[in-house]
């Protein structure tokens, strides 16, 4: 299967993805020179994973009649000092809201979308040490 997204300059360091009917400007800072329009590529992908966890996770929980009244996700990236910038580590924080959850089936969802539905982890878990954590805070 392939999948393709285009990606065009717009003028300095900005630059248009389209992916299917949705548009994302792409920018750098301007400390880096950019016009700080949108994401730079680099959070942008600590934020795919965040995302990709995140519709699994909620997947996983609606399947089993779980109900979340609040899901946020904290990512924190550790980025290396010299060129290229690239993840060295990831730290996640997956806080949840709701009555009576059970830690153990929230954990086993974060486990099954990191090692069997999200792309994004998998891709990423080959060059980057990711960390996990749940925290739950009942209502």
């Amino acid at each position: 299967m392939k999948k393709t997204i285009e990606t065009a300059w717009v003028g300095s360091k900005t630059f248009e993805t389209t992916i299917g009917d949705h548009k994302i400007i792409l920018d750098t800072t301007i400390e880096n020179g950019g016009q700080g329009k949108g994401p730079s590529p680099l959070p942008l992908l600590m934020s795919s994973y965040a995302g990709c966890m995140g519709i699994d996770i909620i997947a996983i929980l609606t399947k089993k009649g779980i109900i979340v009244n609040d899901f946020k996700i904290i990512t924190e990236g550790v980025i290396n000092d010299e060129d290229p910038h690239y993840y060295k580590e990831i730290n996640a924080i997956f806080q949840l809201k709701g009555k009576d959850i059970p830690i153990s089936v929230v954990e086993s969802a974060v486990e099954n979308s990191a090692e069997k539905y999200c792309g994004i982890s998998a891709t990423l878990k080959k060059a980057v040490n990711i960390n996990t954590k749940v925290e739950l805070i009942n209502i």
